[in-house]
Formats: structure tokens, C-alpha cells, sequence
């Protein structure tokens, strides 16, 4: 029976990068697509073309962890399939992205290879859908390069085919199709009201995301959608309440509530309540939540005004929230619709409107508050993968056993590097068994070439920059 070998994602880098070489025709590895219902398992095909015959392969793919989360990757390693006889397969299933890799002849004794042709399916991405509530979410399943390692703290990898000797990748032609994940919630009905929230209205009519650093500030726009046939006030909004809980790295500001720009403004509605609770140690200590009463005519003379109907989403009202100077940099905090908060008092309110003198429960379209930055430039010494900065004797054979430790070695004897740059004695935007030679020829053999800027006598910035990091001198994003 064939196994699966888990082996260090470097060993593997290497194994490809080593077969050398440039593409001079058109290959691709593409993500397809799949479907499923909220809260089901959808089948993502994963395929491969060539233009001759395969010896290895690395696809690595992410998508919004928010909305699916990675169930499980099946490699198709059966007999008489691609990937039967590969000496080396590699998958990582985690949340909001996968990698599968193989290699299929190590060793060089058998020569397996995955024969040339379009659209060869190598495996199948297992990923749950997370919503929506109601209607359709189609979310993009995305090819991306030098994001992710084989495992935490590992180098990174890059998507990459090798024919023939030479390894393929966006550089050298490879072409790289994304996919889609269509996530099916409940039917809706034409003319159903809908709740949403985010930033502004974008061309397609739908909020857009919402992004800022931590520390800052940003404005949340809340909106309707109410279609409506009935004449004068008749299938009209007479009230609504809603109820927002969000992450408590958030913290919503209620002196900035504003109804400017929005229906509620326009139709001057008589009663609307806000009411903000930050998970203050004063309240019920039930997280962080808002809840928001609407009544358009509530206050004689009574003419019974409704919110307009609209076919479109429209603003209702806008809110600040504060982002927590300790918040995580790249993660998205979610504003959810969910029924029965309570806000700072006791009464559970659930997310409605009023039409016809009758409740309603409209559709919900929730979002997120993402944090974004920028990482600091840091300085570092080239070849000085060990990281310890000594200036004048920074790079020395400890770094060279680090570097082989780094990329080959797991268990104790692997070590974490703290600045990949660092380990990046040649410069050349990789991480691989030739920056291992290049420290120990610097060293040790005559006439060798040294560690290209910034190195290897004094710290500095990279003066060419690639997609490699340096975690361990990265100022705050």
C-alpha cells in the first residue's frame, strides 16, 4: 500500500528547485470549482497540465477562512492514477488554505512520472461551506505564491511543476487558474428585505470590505433592501430592530451614530434608539453587542410614513469602531446579525422589520473589520542565518549548520529560523540547499564570492527585496 511521507517542507523545496531550468512552453495547475450547501463539505478538483511529462509538483491555495474552512485533501494516489508510484506526496489542511506537493521519483530507480496532458486531475480539495445564511456566496479559491510552508516556521512555498529537469514556475511561464467555492444557504424569495453591513456601496452594489491598521478607526455603514408592490403605505418598512454582536477587539463608538445619508435621515424618523455594549464589566458581561429600534412614525400627528422601498441596497445609519492596539495584523474581526442580544438592557431583541402591522425576518449579510499594515522595513546580515548579530563575525559555520537545520532537519535537531532573509546567503530570493554551499564556500574556499548586501560584516536593509521575511527583526504592522 502507498503512504503518505510527511517530511520537512524545505527537503521537498529543494528536490524541485534542484531539477533546474527554464520552460519554454505553456503549463498550468489550476483550482476548479465545487459547491455545497451551508455547513456541507464541497469536492474542489485540483488539476495539473504539461507539456510533458511531470516529475513533481508543489500547489499551494487559500481562500476566505471566514466564509469555508479546509476539511481535508485527498491526493488521487490510487492504482493507475496520477500520483500512483510518486516516492513523496505532501498535503497540509488547515482552515483557510492547503498545500499538496509530490514528488515522483526521488531516488531516480523507477522513473514514474505523471504522464503529459491537459487538466489532470492530481487530487480533491475538501472544504465546508460556513454560510451563507440565506442565499448564494460564491468565494474565490486562490493560487498564491511565497505565503505558506509546509509547516509553521518553514519556508515558504511557491507553486511550481518540474518537466524534464526544469522547474516551472509563474516566472517561467506556469500559468495559474483560480477557482470558485459556490456556498448555497437558504432560498430567497424575490422582494425579501435584507439587512447588510460594511463600507461603501461598491459598482456591484454591495458593501465593500472594510479594512484598516489597529489603533484606527472605521466608519461601518448599515443598510436595507426592501422591494415592495403594494400601493401607498401598504408592504412598506413601518419599524425595524436590529441586533450586531462583533469581536471585542472592535469597540464601537456611540457618539459617532450618525443617520446622515442615510433613509432614516430623509424620512426624519421619530424614534431610533441606539445602544452600545463593549462588554463594559458594568453590564451583563455577555460580550460586545448593539442593538438599534426603529419606529419611522411614532410621535403625533401620526401620518404613517414608512421607509421608502428600494430595490438597491440603501443606508439606514453609520457607526465608528475603534480597532484594539493589541489586535492581530491580517485577521478579520466579524460583525454578526444575531438574534437575541439584549445591548445594555434586558429585553432580547432579534433582527426584524414591521410591514403590514406583522414581524418579518429579513435576510442578513454580515461583515468584518479587517487589519491591514505594512511591516517595517528591518535590518539584518546576509548568510547570517543563526541571527545573532554580531557585527565583524556575524557569519560563521554555526550558520551553515543552522541553515541545513532550517531546511532538511525536523524534531530537535530542526531549528527556526528568525529571518529568512538572513538564511538567504546568495541573494537570490530562495530558500535552498545552494545557500547552505554558499556559506560554506565564503568560508572556507578561496576566492569565493561573498554574501551579497546586506552583508556579512554589518547589519542593513535588503536592498533588493523579494517575498522572503524576517520575522525576527519585524517591527509591528
Amino acid at each position: 500500500m502507498k503512504r503518505e511521507r510527511i517530511i520537512p517542507s524545505g527537503i521537498l523545496f529543494c528536490a524541485l528547485f534542484l531539477l533546474g531550468g527554464r520552460a519554454s512552453a505553456e503549463n498550468s495547475l489550476e483550482v476548479g470549482n465545487g459547491s455545497a450547501k451551508s455547513g456541507a463539505v464541497a469536492d474542489v478538483p485540483l488539476l495539473l497540465s504539461g507539456d510533458g511529462d511531470v516529475q513533481g509538483f508543489v500547489m499551494v491555495f487559500e481562500w476566505d477562512a471566514a466564509k469555508a474552512k479546509g476539511v481535508d485533501l485527498v491526493p488521487n494516489d490510487g492504482a493507475g492514477k496520477p500520483l500512483n508510484g510518486a516516492d513523496l506526496i505532501e498535503k497540509r489542511v488547515v482552515d483557510g488554505f492547503m498545500i499538496l506537493a509530490a514528488v515522483m521519483d526521488i531516488d531516480g530507480r523507477d522513473g514514474e512520472k505523471i504522464p503529459k496532458g491537459d487538466d489532470t486531475v492530481v487530487g480533491t480539495a475538501k472544504i465546508r461551506c460556513e454560510g451563507p445564511a440565506r442565499g448564494t456566496e460564491t468565494i474565490a479559491l486562490r493560487l498564491v505564491d511565497n505565503k505558506y510552508a509546509r509547516v509553521d516556521g518553514g519556508p515558504l512555498l511557491s507553486n511550481i511543476i518540474s518537466i524534464g529537469g526544469r522547474s516551472i514556475g509563474a516566472g517561467e511561464g506556469l500559468r495559474l487558474r483560480n477557482g470558485t467555492l459556490e456556498c448555497q444557504g437558504e432560498v430567497v424569495e424575490p422582494g425579501e428585505v435584507v439587512f447588510a453591513c460594511g463600507g461603501p456601496l461598491d459598482r456591484d452594489g454591495k458593501p465593500t470590505d472594510l479594512k484598516a491598521p489597529k489603533g484606527s478607526k472605521v466608519t461601518v455603514n448599515f443598510y436595507y433592501k426592501a422591494p415592495a408592490s403594494g400601493a401607498g403605505n401598504k408592504d412598506k418598512i413601518q419599524g425595524l430592530s436590529m441586533a450586531v454582536k462583533y469581536s471585542c477587539d472592535l469597540g464601537a463608538i456611540p457618539d459617532s451614530f450618525s443617520l446622515e445619508g442615510g433613509a432614516l435621515k430623509d424620512v426624519n424618523a421619530e424614534f431610533v434608539h441606539l445602544e452600545v455594549d463593549n462588554n463594559n464589566p458594568k453590564s451583563d458581561k455577555d460580550g460586545c453587542e448593539l442593538t438599534v429600534g426603529v419606529l419611522v412614525d411614532a410621535t403625533a400627528p401620526y401620518d404613517g410614513r414608512t421607509l421608502p422601498p428600494t430595490a438597491s441596497f440603501r443606508k439606514l445609519f453609520a457607526i465608528d469602531f475603534e480597532i484594539e492596539p493589541d489586535a492581530t495584523c491580517g485577521k478579520c474581526y466579524w460583525l454578526k446579525f444575531t438574534d437575541g442580544l439584549n445591548g445594555n438592557g434586558d429585553v432580547p431583541v432579534k433582527n426584524l422589520v414591521s410591514i403590514n402591522f406583522q414581524s418579518q425576518a429579513p435576510q442578513l449579510m454580515n461583515c468584518a473589520v479587517c487589519v491591514e499594515g505594512s511591516i517595517v522595513d528591518v535590518k539584518f546580515i546576509r548568510g547570517d542565518c543563526n541571527f545573532s548579530g554580531m557585527v565583524g563575525m556575524a557569519v560563521d559555520i554555526a550558520d551553515a549548520a543552522a541553515a541545513v537545520g532550517y531546511l532538511f532537519l525536523t524534531g530537535d535537531a530542526k531549528f527556526d529560523a528568525p529571518c529568512d532573509d538572513a538564511c538567504d546567503a546568495n541573494d537570490d530570493g530562495r530558500l535552498d540547499a545552494a545557500d547552505v554551499v554558499f556559506i560554506l564556500n565564503y568560508l572556507f574556499v578561496a576566492n569565493s564570492p561573498k554574501p551579497p548586501a546586506p552583508g556579512p560584516l554589518r547589519p542593513g536593509k535588503d536592498p533588493t527585496p523579494d517575498s522572503l521575511g524576517c520575522k525576527g527583526g519585524e517591527a509591528d504592522c
